[in-house]
């Protein structure tokens, strides 16, 4: 009786073990080791490098987090020397120069300015200032400013228009100066800053987007561009321009009328 007690007891601990094996791993499923798991609260990598950024950056283009182009006359410069020096400026201001480092979250601290990293092409840095704008550099070998007093300026004759074609327009182009006529104009003036001639629906017309102001508002809209024997038409919904070109060598563009308002454009 005793003996029997004894193998009744030692079956029902190998049927117990079984099972309990059993439910302590199931087919197809692997052990983890949770301390190879990421922890809540660990800092992520940045996705960007300043190796990146080294070089001359000039802002081209702002706008609001809605995409609405945002008028500006403060330019925005950033001169990374290395990986880790920067030298800054906006507008006319005083050049400030310091360390230029990522953290975490694409956070990019350039001297006294913090932004967050949007996106960085060979060519192109698009930033966001943390306070409701986003910028849009271009690379560049120099500068605006950099030739201010140093090269000798030839003035340009821009009296006559010169025949132009969709070839020699089409493109992105930033109105960087303006030249009126004193007294010539009177507000409400729709002022051109942007120029983006983009899709061409036949040999002298094109679809394109322009972005002007009036009275410190900027409105981006989309438009249809004409080549005339004298210049450009330009046709915004209810707004209109007919212009004239002095210049078109696919790197800057001078239109307008001289005897009222000139633009000079670079293309972006």
């Amino acid at each position: 009786m005793q003996i029997k007690k004894i193998i009744t007891f030692l079956l029902l601990l190998l049927i117990t073990g079984s099972i309990t094996a059993q439910r302590v791993k199931r087919k197809g499923v692997n052990s983890i080791d949770i301390s190879k798991n990421k922890r809540p609260g660990t800092k992520q990598e940045p996705e960007f490098s300043t190796t990146q950024l080294v070089g001359k950056w000039q802002e081209v283009y702002r706008t609001d987090k809605n995409s609405i182009p945002a008028g500006f006359t403060d330019t925005i410069y950033l001169n990374f020397l290395s990986a880790n020096k920067v030298i800054t400026r906006d507008g006319n201001s005083m050049n400030m120069a310091g360390d230029a480092m990522i953290e975490s979250g694409n956070i990019l601290q350039a001297a006294a300015d913090t932004y967050t990293i949007i996106s960085i092409a060979d060519s192109q840095l698009v930033l966001d200032n943390q306070d409701n704008l986003i910028h849009t550099f271009k690379k560049t070998e120099e500068f605006i400013f950099d030739t201010y007093g140093k090269n000798p300026v030839k003035k340009e004759d821009f009296t006559d228009p010169v025949p132009v074609s969709m070839a020699d327009v089409k493109g992105n182009w930033m109105v960087y100066r303006k030249v009126a006529k004193p007294g010539a104009i009177n507000p409400p003036v729709n002022i051109i800053q942007y120029l983006k001639i983009t899709d061409s629906t036949g040999e002298n017309t094109a679809k394109g987007v322009i972005t002007f102001y009036q009275t410190n508002k900027s409105t981006e809209l989309p438009c249809t561009i004409k080549i005339t024997n004298a210049g450009l038409d330009i046709t915004s919904g209810d707004f209109s321009w007919s212009l004239f070109a002095y210049k078109a060598d696919k790197k800057e563009l001078v239109f307008g009328d001289a005897a009222v308002l000139l633009y000079y454009a670079k293309s972006f």
